[in-house]
C-alpha cells in the first residue's frame, strides 16, 4: 500500500508542537523537559533535563522507550526548537527560506551563545516544511562552518520527512491527532496499539499479543531444544556477489543515504552493519529485511537447506514488528538490528499448518485462514474476510509464508 499521508496543514502551531512533544517523549523518555506551548520559551521548545549534573545521557543506562525508537540517544545536551509553517498557500521554496532564516537566528541567539555548563552539544530545529537537496546542502555547509570552532556541537533541521519517519514508527500517537489524517479518520494500526481498545482492533491486538508470547521461544524439534528466541538468535550475512555491478552500486548508495539519515551526527559508530555492508558488500539479513529504503526488500524469497536458519529469521522478524506494535520491551537487540522504520501489522503463516487447514476443507483462501488464526488466538472473536481486506487496505502489512519445504503435497505447493 502507499505510505500513510499526514496532513500537517490541518494543525496549527500549538498542535504541531504537541505532536513534536509526543515524539520527543517517545525518543528521550523522562530525560526531556518540555516548555510551555504558549508564551516565551527562551529559545527552547524542548531540552534534556537541566538538573542532570553533566547535562548528558549516559548511553549505557538510558531507558529504551516502550513505544518508540530502540536506539538510545547519544551522550550530550540536546536543544530543540519547533517552527511550524502553513505550506498550503506558500511556495515550498519560500517556506524553506523562512525555516533556514529561523535556524540561523536560533543558532545566533540561543545556541552559540551558551557556554560552560549551558553549552549545547546537539541542536535540532523541527519543522513541518519539506526539505530539498539545495536546502540540505545549505544546512550541511552551515553545520561544517560551525564545527570548525565548535567541534562538540552538531546542528541540523528535522524537516517534514524526518517527522513523518518518526510518526511511521509511533502509531500510538495517532489517536491524539485525528486531524492529521484525511477526513479525521485515524488508520487502523493506531487502534491496535491502544490497550483499552474495542471491537476489531482489540481482537487483533489480543491475537498479536498471544502470537508474540508463543513465538518468544524457538524450538529445535530435531534435538528437543527450546530456548529464548532473542537470546539464542544468530543473524546471517547476506552477500551482494551475485548482483550486477549496477545493482551493487545502487544498494551502496541507498545504505549510505540511510546511514546519514538515521544518524544524529556524522559518525557511523552506531551503525556497524551498514558500514560493514558499504565497504565489504556483506550485511545483516535481519537488517536487510527490516529495511524500507530499497525496493529489493519488498518481496523476498529466502532459500536454504534444513536447519540453516530460515524459519528463525522470519520468526525474529515478525517478533520485532509485534513488539513495536504492542509497545513491549522484553527483547534486547544489543545493537543487532535497527528499529523498523514503519510500524506494520505482521502475519506469519506456517505453510505446513495452512496445508493441513486446507485439507480439512475449512476454507480455501489466505484471507479465510487469517480469519481462522485471529479468531483462534483472540479467544473466539469473529473476524470476516471483509475485516481482513479492510486491514490490509488501511495498514502497512508484513506477510510471511514460512516452510514451503514442509508441505508434503505437490498439489498444495502449487
Amino acid at each position: 500500500m502507499a505510505g500513510i499521508e499526514y496532513y500537517f496543514n490541518n494543525l496549527d502551531h500549538a498542535m504541531f508542537q504537541r505532536l513534536v512533544n509526543g515524539i520527543l517523549v517517545a525518543r528521550f523518555g523522562e530525560d526531556v523537559r518540555l516548555t510551555p506551548l504558549q508564551g516565551s520559551d527562551g529559545g527552547r521548545d524542548g531540552e534534556t533535563a537541566p538538573y542532570n549534573p553533566h547535562f548528558e545521557f549516559q548511553v549505557n543506562s538510558v531507558r529504551v522507550p516502550q513505544k518508540g525508537i530502540q536506539q538510545p540517544p547519544r551522550k550530550g545536551r540536546y536543544l530543540f526548537q519547533v517552527k511550524y509553517h502553513r505550506t498550503m498557500n506558500t511556495r515550498p521554496s519560500d517556506a524553506r527560506k523562512a525555516v533556514i532564516s529561523e535556524f540561523d537566528e536560533e543558532l545566533r541567539k540561543n545556541v552559540l551563545s551558551r557556554q560552560g555548563e549551558e553549552r549545547i552539544n546537539y541542536f535540532f530545529l523541527i519543522t513541518n516544511v519539506p526539505s530539498s537537496k539545495r536546502a540540505i546542502t545549505e544546512i550541511d555547509r552551515k553545520a561544517a562552518e560551525i564545527r570548525k570552532n565548535n567541534q562538540s556541537l552538531y546542528v541540523d533541521i528535522w524537516w517534514e520527512e524526518r517527522v513523518k519517519a518518526f510518526l511511521d514508527q509511533l502509531p500510538s500517537l495517532w489517536n491524539s491527532f485525528p486531524n492529521l489524517f484525511a477526513g479525521g479518520i485515524v488508520p487502523f494500526l493506531a487502534g491496535i496499539t491502544q490497550q483499552n481498545n474495542n471491537g476489531l482492533p482489540r481482537a487483533v491486538r489480543m491475537a498479536v499479543d498471544r502470537q508474540y508470547l508463543r513465538d518468544s521461544s524457538v524450538k529445535f524439534r530435531q534435538i528437543g531444544l527450546e530456548s529464548n528466541l532473542s537470546k539464542l538468535f544468530v543473524d546471517l550475512d547476506i552477500t551482494t556477489r551475485d548482483l550486477s555491478a549496477a545493482e551493487r552500486e545502487e544498494l551502496r548508495a541507498i545504505y549510505q543515504l540511510k546511514r546519514e539519515y538515521l544518524s544524529d551526527s556524522p559518525t557511523t559508530e552506531y551503525y556497524p552493519q551498514d558500514r560493514y555492508f558499504y565497504y565489504n558488500s556483506s550485511f545483516s539479513t535481519i537488517n536487510m529485511l527490516l529495511d524500507e529504503a530499497s525496493n529489493y526488500t519488498r518481496k523476498v524469497i529466502l532459500e536454504g537447506g534444513p536447519g540453516q536458519g530460515k524459519s528463525t529469521i522470519t520468526q525474529m522478524l515478525t517478533q520485532i514488528y509485534r513488539q513495536q506494535l504492542l509497545g513491549k520491551n522484553d527483547m534486547n537487540p544489543e545493537g543487532r538490528w535497527t528499529t523498523p522504520q514503519k510500524s506494520r501489522l505482521p502475519f506469519r503463516i506456517e505453510l505446513r499448518k495452512f496445508a493441513e487447514w486446507l485439507t480439512k476443507e475449512l476454507g480455501e483462501s489466505i484471507e479465510e485462514y487469517l480469519c481462522f488464526i485471529i479468531k483462534q488466538d483472540s479467544g473466539g472473536n469473529q473476524i470476516t474476510v471483509d475485516d481482513i481486506q479492510s486491514m490490509v487496505k488501511a495498514s502497512h502489512i508484513l506477510l510471511i509464508f514460512d516452510g514451503l519445504d514442509e508441505v508434503a503435497s505437490d498439489d498444495l505447493k502449487g
